[in-house]
C-alpha cells in the first residue's frame, strides 16, 4: 500500500501504542494486583505506563511534512517492549 501511494506524497506509518493510562485503563490501573500481572507479563524499560500525549506527540511527529522521508513505518510508544521482545532487530 505504502508503494502505491507514495507516488502521490501520501505517506503511510502507523503508531502501535503500548500501555497508555487513558480514563479507559485508569481503573485496571489502580488495581495494585492486577499492575503486578501486567509488570510481570510486559517487560517495559520505563516502567510507568505511557501517556496519551506520549501517543499524540507521536502522531504529530511522524504526521509533519518534516517527516517526509519517513514512509511504511511502524512506530511503537511503548516504553521500550517491542525492543526488548524484538531484540534481534535492533
Amino acid at each position: 500500500m505504502t508503494r502505491d501511494w507514495a507516488g502521490s506524497r501520501v505517506f503511510l506509518n502507523a503508531v502501535a501504542p503500548g500501555l497508555t493510562l487513558t480514563n479507559m485503563t485508569r481503573p485496571m490501573l489502580s488495581d495494585p494486583a492486577l499492575v503486578d500481572v501486567i509488570n510481570a507479563s510486559t517487560p517495559r524499560a520505563v516502567s510507568q505506563p505511557g501517556k496519551a500525549e506520549d501517543l499524540a506527540e507521536a502522531i504529530v511527529a511522524i504526521a509533519s511534512l518534516r517527516s517526509g522521508y519517513v514512509v511504511g513505518q511502524v512506530l511503537h510508544v511503548d516504553g521500550g517492549t517491542h525492543a526488548i521482545l524484538q531484540p534481534e532487530i535492533y
